[in-house]
């Protein structure tokens, strides 16, 4: 096989793939062509088509297209706590951000491996009944534009997600009601609601 020149040799920016020419690679080519090419960099953190192996990791499968576009943009800007994200999300351009977005709505929500106490889940069942049903409807299966799907989703990123909204980080904002409602609960009881909602029941 003869050796590619600089020009056969293509760095894509923003998601740091390194692709051969289709002179030589035809099929990898193609496959830039559609959403599921820039979204392959998300597999290495969030799992196999974007359903998390662990448990502080979240799947982002099957996720409302207009959420996960809403959240790539707030952590773009800086208006959502993140380890790394902002600085992913920088690395694409917004039309490239709607593609991801739009492949990973495309793909059935699978829930994510969960580690669970029952008697946890059953305690996080009541507070749900109680405080978070009228949301997150249908034991937090229901989702759109502002409510993401938490049933199934990675427990301990629940939990983690729902101790940054109680201790009130500056950069998890959230609706007056679910400010309202966390100030009645403590750590065991947000521990319980990441088991119930981690169970997927």
């Amino acid at each position: 096989m003869a050796t590619p020149t600089d020009k056969e040799i293509t760095m894509i920016k923003g998601n740091g793939l390194l692709l051969i020419s289709i002179t030589l690679f035809p099929q990898i080519s193609t496959a830039l062509d559609n959403n599921e090419a820039l979204s392959l960099n998300c597999n290495g953190c969030h799992g196999p088509n974007g359903i998390s192996a662990g448990q502080s990791i979240p799947s982002i499968a099957g996720l409302n297209a207009r959420y996960f576009m809403r959240t790539m943009m707030r952590f773009r800007k800086g208006e959502r706590e993140s380890t790394i994200m902002d600085r992913i999300s920088k690395g694409y351009k917004i039309s490239e951000l709607r593609k991801i977005s739009d492949y990973f709505s495309s793909l059935d929500w699978i829930n994510a491996k969960a580690d669970i106490d029952q008697n946890l889940v059953t305690r996080g069942h009541e507070i749900h009944k109680e405080l978070c049903e009228e949301c997150h409807e249908n034991n937090g299966r229901h989702q759109d534009k502002e409510i993401p799907r938490i049933s199934g989703q990675a427990g301990n990123y629940l939990y983690l997600q729902m101790k940054d909204y109680y201790n009130g980080s500056p950069a998890m904002p959230q609706p007056d009601k679910m400010k309202d409602r966390m100030a009645t609960l403590d750590l065991k009881d947000l521990e319980a609601l990441s088991h119930f909602y981690s169970s997927g029941k």
